[in-house]
């Protein structure tokens, strides 16, 4: 990269951030404005980060952080450790003052990362488009009721979103020839989602090795790239497995399972957890019965006894029922995937936003799938003979985190969706944009062959 390119990558990277403060602005402006009408006052939808099945007490965060997320089971580490972070020098407080305090700075957190993500879109989209429209189209995507709605939500989705966004955008800069640093940050995002979501554990490993070989990474890099991951991921699946006898970051996944096929009683798992005989002695992670909101701690040793049942039912389930049941069910699956993102549940927010239908309506259903095909069309219309390889390396990872969206969640398949509606909202655009060059260079074809040098148009018969 020569001065001049240069120069130009630091005027875009600081236009990005310009495009990035003001969709926080945008933001924090909404939020502050519905903040009357927010639960208590404060919050923007139904639940706090403690209220989550997945989270440690907060307590036990800030008065033994360390201990408490070696002793993690039910989720990957990441959204605990950065409530942990969020908690600590924190002066004693009741704990639902400390569970509020945290959350307020999770929404802090969360608006910097959708800054962040419009700031990516931005970037990517001038790279592939132009100035001007990857700024309509960043601005829009802020305007996003579905993104508005998880960055004002206190779990994972956001991150996920952001994360998968982020290491999409490495993987097309390898593609495209990136160097050292391009590969190094790769290797960290890479990482970052597997200490988030519970999806991106083995398998995920094999596809990544399919698209680094497709997108043509040089081997030595390739194997690199692998090596760390592939060391990252084995170091804590072998503490996991030497812990709780697992080789996932979660043990959320028969509950997962079970409720992939209409299977899955959460109340009665609450009502297991609270019958069975207190545990006195352990760490405060694997034997507190609740946290600060009254839910049941899911992280309890007690839980590791109910997940290999909740596998046994899903094994047993998959052996019993036919086969025609088993595919309307994922079907139904699908139908919910592609249901509005932003309709998962009630938001203070969204809920009052003037133009949620429209987007709601071309987001979801028949207007998605419609959009996405044609797209699609043209996208195959484009590719010469040898971009296929790399094109269909990078679909690949877009296409393992839908199925298993689908496959292995029934519920809430609408909140997952949000995890590539990003890219798909870019993927759309990008197609929009050619294809009007496209015509618009046709129609100037066109007009040229009827219309000689100085000639006034002929009418066309």
């Amino acid at each position: 990269m020569n001065e001049i390119e240069r120069g130009e990558q630091r005027a875009i990277t600081g236009q990005g951030v310009g495009v990035g403060l003001l969709a926080m602005g945008l933001l924090l402006t909404l939020s502050a404005l519905v903040q009357p009408c927010a639960i208590d006052g404060f919050y923007l939808q139904p639940w706090s980060s403690e209220t989550m099945m997945q989270t440690l007490a907060i307590e036990d965060l800030r008065q033994q952080p360390w201990s408490t997320l070696w002793h993690l089971h039910i989720q990957p580490p990441l959204f605990d450790g950065l409530r942990a972070l969020l908690v600590a020098g924190a002066e004693y407080q009741e704990p639902r003052e400390l569970v509020r305090l945290v959350d307020q700075r999770l929404y802090w957190s969360w608006a910097v990362g959708y800054g962040l993500l419009v700031m990516l879109l931005f970037v990517w989209m001038q790279a592939l488009t132009s100035r001007r429209f990857a700024l309509v189209t960043a601005l829009l995507f802020a305007l996003h009721p579905a993104a508005i709605f998880y960055a004002t939500m206190l779990d994972t989705t956001f991150l996920s979103s952001l994360l998968i966004t982020w290491m999409y955008y490495l993987l097309w800069r390898s593609g495209q020839g990136g160097g050292v640093l391009i590969l190094a940050l790769l290797g960290l995002a890479l990482l970052l989602l597997f200490f988030t979501r519970s999806l991106f554990q083995w398998p995920w490993l094999l596809v990544l090795a399919v698209t680094l070989w497709a997108i043509a990474l040089p081997w030595r890099r390739w194997l690199l790239l692998l090596l760390v991951v592939g060391g990252g991921m084995g170091l804590y699946v072998g503490k996991q497995y030497d812990q709780f006898d697992t080789l996932s970051t979660s043990t959320f996944a028969g509950h997962n399972l079970v409720n992939s096929v209409g299977i899955s009683d959460s109340e009665g798992y609450w009502r297991y957890l609270l019958s069975q005989p207190a545990v006195d002695e352990g760490p405060a992670a694997l034997i507190r019965a609740f946290k600060a909101t009254g839910t049941p701690n899911f992280n309890h040793l007690h839980y590791l006894d109910l997940n290999q049942q909740l596998l046994a039912d899903y094994q047993a389930h998959l052996a019993a029922v036919p086969l025609t049941e088993l595919v309307a069910g994922y079907w139904y699956n699908l139908e919910l995937w592609l249901r509005p993102s932003s309709a998962y549940t009630e938001h203070h927010l969204v809920d009052r936003l003037p133009w949620r239908g429209l987007y709601d309506t071309l987001f979801s259903g028949g207007w998605l799938l419609l959009l996405l095909l044609l797209a699609s069309l043209h996208w195959l219309l484009r590719r010469a003979a040898g971009q296929w390889r790399h094109s269909l390396g990078l679909l690949l990872p877009g296409l393992f985190i839908f199925a298993t969206t689908v496959l292995f969640e029934r519920g809430e398949n609408m909140r997952l969706k949000f995890f590539i509606e990003p890219l798909l909202l870019l993927f759309i655009a990008v197609q929009l944009y050619h294809a009007s060059h496209w015509l618009k260079a046709e129609g100037g074809r066109l007009r040229r062959r009827y219309q000689g040098p100085g000639q006034p148009p002929k009418k066309l018969r």
